[in-house]
């Protein structure tokens, strides 16, 4: 997969306690099922306890598919989902969070999926996502131009595989069956456009960057 436009646009989600309850009741009953397994947990974050990373990353999945309008996986699997969380067409996603504007993997090896999407978590503390479940949907890259691209930064914890977020592709390049929750603006006066909608489904914003000439 080759594009040649990259992301111009990101999606603001907050997650209702109606969208959360099914990942938070799946967080426990994997911990559960990982325990009664004796699977021990890799903790990749210093900075977040265990289960606060479990809960992250599931809640990032569910954040993603507000954008993706695809269904999040909530079956239990003992050794993890391999890093394929979602499925779009036969192209398989992996969601990728951080609190950095990077999309970042342990290792070139942990790229398991085709594409690889970014969510930056953007709540105040990530040991209790779930107080503060705000997110910010970025966009994707396909694995061979991540190998290509990427470059190695150590953020404290031993070196890692990063790409920058203005090398990913905008996420409507990926499937047209996101614009289900956005509604795009027309306004063209405004640096900054978004529109929010706000019900059942939570909140999102839709942000576009303009390049100002020097």
């Amino acid at each position: 997969m080759t594009y040649t436009k990259k992301m111009t646009a990101y999606y603001d989600i907050t997650l209702t306690e109606d969208e959360m309850r099914p990942a938070l009741e799946f967080i426990d009953s994997m911990r559960t099922n990982k325990e009664n397994n004796n699977v021990p947990d890799r903790m990749f974050d210093k900075n977040n306890t265990s289960k606060g990373i479990d809960i992250v990353g599931k809640l990032v999945e569910v954040a993603a598919s507000k954008v993706l309008n695809l269904p999040v996986d909530y079956e239990i699997k003992t050794r993890g989902d391999k890093g394929l969380d979602f499925n779009l067409n036969g192209i398989t996603i992996q969601v990728k969070t951080s609190t950095y504007e990077s999309l970042i993997f342990n290792s070139l090896s942990q790229f398991k999926a085709d594409v690889a999407m970014l969510v930056q978590f953007m709540g105040e503390n990530k040991q209790e996502a779930e107080k503060d479940p705000r997110f910010r949907v970025y966009g994707w890259i396909d694995k061979p131009s991540f190998i290509k691209l990427h470059y190695h930064k150590n953020y404290g914890y031993g070196e890692r595989s990063v790409v920058d977020i203005n090398v990913l592709n905008p996420i409507e390049t990926l499937t047209k069956d996101f614009v289900q929750y956005v509604e795009y603006p027309h306004n063209e006066q405004q640096d900054r456009k978004s529109t929010r909608l706000n019900s059942s489904h939570g909140y999102i914003s839709y942000a576009v960057f303009c390049l100002k000439k020097k």
